[in-house]
């Protein structure tokens, strides 16, 4: 049973896990996991696992099991070092620097003797939760210019999850919120990656501005008359909400709508991104 705990959960059930991120967040499969995860606050299941054995090691270590089958099996993962006890040691190891507790821990995981304190289930999960955060937010950083996380990195300040997911209830417009932020979208910009077009040179068709169809072009800055019609619309209805967004520069006013922070302006940015990306589909056609 303890080998299995382990063995039994795999990359296929992690692949599922993302797979059922990426359904709820309504983004293609190609989406990048470490923005999947950002914008839901996640953490890849391997995590939770670790508890779960740590927590069945504590139980099967017990005297209740101590001539049972189960605790013979244990102790036999200890003198042969089989896998259950590897990754025990593993998991440990990965989060010792977190807490005390655990330095402890990893120190005495050596003999039968060894014993798990209560405490360390929790700290495991806590130091777990720490070491991805901070992979996370190093990941976000070296994304390069030009890169997918171009958006989420000026936006996305703190691994939790994002607001706009629970504020905006239509489906369909809290999807394209998505899209735009993580770049899961088929804009120019994205498109142009496909085949290999330079960065530089992925130019919005459909207007003269010879601008990079990024964006905050199509949001903010492209002359197309479809364009036009819907920013303005959002203008209007930004400047009633509060009218010192008149006071914004565009790119200071992009990044504001993108970071989806104010609750007062969540529905109507959702519905205007929306119909951006519809509109640009149309123009494709």
């Amino acid at each position: 049973m303890f080998k299995n705990q382990i063995l039994r959960i795999n990359r296929k059930i992690e692949k599922l896990h993302l797979k059922f991120c990426k359904r709820v967040l309504g983004v293609h499969s190609k989406s990048t996991n470490i923005a999947v995860f950002g914008e839901l606050g996640r953490t890849p299941l391997i995590f939770q696992i670790a508890k779960l054995v740590i927590k069945y090691w504590f139980r099967i270590k017990s005297p209740f099991f101590s001539n049972t089958l189960v605790g013979e099996a244990a102790k036999a993962c200890m003198e042969l070092k089989l896998k259950p006890i590897i990754f025990l040691r593993y998991t440990l190891q990965l989060c010792e620097d977190e807490h005390s507790i655990l330095q402890n821990q990893v120190s005495n995981l050596r003999t039968e003797t060894f014993k798990l304190e209560k405490s360390v289930c929790h700290y495991v999960k806590r130091g777990l939760q720490n070491v991805f955060m901070r992979y996370w937010g190093e990941q976000v950083q070296l994304d390069k210019n030009g890169g997918k996380l171009r958006i989420l990195k000026k936006v996305k300040k703190h691994f939790e999850p994002e607001k706009y997911l629970f504020q905006i209830t239509n489906f369909k417009h809290r999807q394209a919120v998505t899209k735009l932020r993580i770049s899961a979208h088929k804009l120019t910009v994205e498109t142009g990656r496909y085949n290999n077009t330079p960065y530089k040179d992925r130019l919005c068709r459909f207007c003269d501005l010879n601008a990079l169809g990024d964006e905050h072009h199509f949001l903010m800055s492209c002359k197309n008359v479809k364009l036009l019609s819907l920013r303005s619309k959002l203008f209007e209805d930004l400047y009633k909400i509060n009218s010192s967004f008149e006071l914004f520069s565009s790119e200071e006013l992009f990044m504001y709508i993108m970071a989806m922070k104010d609750e007062s302006i969540m529905k109507v940015v959702a519905k205007f991104c929306f119909e951006v990306l519809t509109t640009f589909d149309s123009l494709l056609e």
